[in-house]
């Protein structure tokens, strides 16, 4: 029993909330007791924040002990270290634990089994891999080893710990928030709202509507559910919110989903890879079904609503010459309630839906995996997450009192994506290319960036570059790795590191320091600074352009300030031309 408890603190009886961070720091191994120092007092801060009591909490870690240099590495084995010792490739849910790291998690069972809390909270990447054993989360390969990641996009599902399926809450854990201060706001709402729901913690029936096959009874079945919507918007008394969604597979509309309520959403097969034909269906049926979706999307009494729906509007435009009766964008209400937030769909379901589970991966696995029945209902969730968070976030906007906002920033997407609006205009004609010019300036640029090359290395001779490993493809100059122990290990420099991040970096602002702080090594941060904005001149030079040869993008007013951005079109043609940049810069 004293192992059970090692290192931990708090109430172990009545089913307390149980809230698990990483491993001890060098102040918290001192006091033998979790959330000390500047990181326990943020967290109790939260807490207070959140309505919740920290010291009526049990409090522990996946390992309590520190390891060194507050590294999790140090309680990892490499992978050149694994295959040596004939570990299995998959490892332990995907990660190579040293003996330290699995006595942590079999005390951290034990003390599940004791204290049986109502509900887990994971402060971060190691107790959400913990808790439920490799299932949420992803694994990234960083320095040589296997390692935990993935709390951002999980951050906020209603997940159940695998052996005891008590509810678990992965939220950032306060070290992360002391050095990106802005999620702060996401955490304190999460935990304040999320731990109130313990009773409806499960996702309520879902009523996705997709064919198992390509047959006639499939076909028949999406047909009724077609015109079973289109009636009733004909027979609505007031306009009906719509969601439509799409996804993409080669360039081509794979399939099209609309959903009608916050759990009904249907799924049209359009293309699929596996199929001789390529189609889903006949010649026929395909112009049946998508009949009733331009009947459907075009209603007067639809209020289309898509996420991001300036990418699905150059597909369905493009294929289907479909104009949709577009009212509402997710990613548009968002922005205009909190500009300057993420606006991604899982980002969004965090926030306003009543039940959250990371989802937006399984898109990604069903087309690696070609597993058609999880992509269209995967289709379907994004339809009926997309419902859910627009009639929240009309309510939203309405307490704001920010409709007129709303209203004039909808009126620019839709000239974006109307026939006879300038900025559709922008967008669908492009613009000219001057290609003899393009051409000069290519092999000007190839020049230039090969001599600069040169000049690189002749600063640094071959006997002091670093070592490349035999994975990385990139030359040392263009390597964030290589160019780390160059300057931290071969060079002996103060490290630099990302504030939000908290790892070592050579960025922009990282070269621009060290050559202050050096200035013997200034000649050789300088030409890798002036390398690194020839590479990005070579982008603009290289951008693709329209088979007409002109430049097309797509224009979103989704910056803070509200102006349009600009970024290369659904088909990959154009680039960003709102950011080239203008030659030799002065610093400020």
């Amino acid at each position: 029993m004293t192992q059970t408890f090692r290192g931990s603190y708090g109430q172990r009886s009545g089913n307390p909330l149980m809230v698990v961070g990483s491993y001890f720091s060098s102040t918290e191994q001192q006091a033998n007791r979790p959330f000390q120092g500047t990181s326990g007092r943020e967290l109790r801060e939260e807490f207070v924040q959140a309505g919740l009591n920290l010291d009526a909490c049990f409090q522990t870690n996946v390992v309590n002990v520190a390891p060194g240099g507050n590294d999790i590495k140090e309680l990892l084995f490499s992978n050149i270290e694994a295959k040596a010792a004939g570990i299995p490739k998959e490892g332990l849910f995907g990660l190579y634990p040293k003996p330290t790291l699995l006595e942590g998690l079999q005390e951290l069972s034990r003390a599940i089994d004791c204290v049986r809390p109502k509900a887990i909270i994971a402060l971060g990447n190691l107790p959400l891999w913990a808790l439920t054993k490799g299932t949420a989360g992803t694994i990234i390969a960083k320095e040589g080893y296997k390692q935990p990641s993935g709390i951002t996009a999980w951050h906020g599902s209603m997940l159940r710990e695998s052996a005891t399926n008590i509810p678990v809450l992965p939220v950032y854990e306060p070290s992360y928030i002391l050095r990106a201060w802005e999620d702060r706001a996401r955490n304190i709402p999460t935990l304040a709202r999320r731990l109130k729901q313990l009773n409806t913690w499960d996702e309520p029936p879902m009523n996705f509507i997709f064919p198992e096959k390509y047959d006639e009874d499939n076909y028949n079945k999406l047909m009724l559910h077609l015109v079973q919507l289109y009636y009733h918007l004909n027979n609505a008394q007031k306009p009906i919110i719509i969601t439509a969604d799409i996804e993409t597979r080669n360039s081509m509309v794979e399939c099209i989903g609309i959903g009608w309520t916050a759990t009904d959403a249907v799924c049209i097969p359009l293309y699929d890879i596996l199929t001789e034909s390529r189609s889903c269906w006949t010649v026929t049926q395909e112009t049946q079904l998508m009949y009733y979706v331009r009947a459907i999307l075009s209603h007067p009494n639809a209020q289309v609503c898509g996420q991001n729906f300036l990418f699905d509007i150059q597909y369905l435009r493009y294929y289907f010459g479909l104009n949709v009766n577009l009212q509402h964008d997710t990613m548009i209400a968002r922005h205009v309630i909190y500009p300057g937030t993420p606006l991604g769909l899982d980002y969004l379901s965090s926030v306003y839906c009543e039940h959250h589970v990371y989802w937006k991966a399984d898109g990604k696995e069903a087309a690696a995996n070609d597993d058609k029945l999880k992509r269209w209902e995967y289709n379907c969730r994004d339809c009926v997450k997309t419902y859910e968070i627009i009639t929240l976030a009309l309510r939203q906007i309405a307490s704001l009192n920010l409709q007129w906002q709303y209203v004039i920033q909808m009126q620019r997407v839709k000239q974006t994506t109307g026939a006879g609006h300038p900025n559709a205009a922008m967008m669908v004609r492009g613009v000219r290319a001057d290609i003899a010019r393009r051409t000069q300036e290519t092999i000007a640029h190839i020049e230039v960036y090969e001599n600069t090359i040169y000049k690189l290395e002749a600063i640094v001779p071959e006997s002091c570059r670093p070592e490349k490993s035999k994975t990385s493809k990139s030359p040392w100059y263009s390597s964030p790795s290589q160019l780390a122990d160059l300057f931290y290990r071969v060079l002996g420099c103060k490290k630099m590191y990302n504030k939000k991040t908290g790892e070592v970096t050579t960025d922009d602002a990282a070269l621009s320091k060290i050559g202050k702080r050096y200035p013997e090594l200034s000649p050789l941060t300088e030409t890798l600074s002036q390398l690194r904005s020839l590479a990005v001149f070579g982008n603009f030079l290289r951008m693709r352009l329209g088979p007409d040869e002109r430049i097309r993008c797509t224009y979103s007013p989704t910056t803070e300030t509200f102006r349009y951005r600009s970024s290369a079109d659904v088909f990959g043609y154009g680039t960003n031309l709102q950011n080239i940049p203008k030659g030799n810069e002065e610093e400020d």
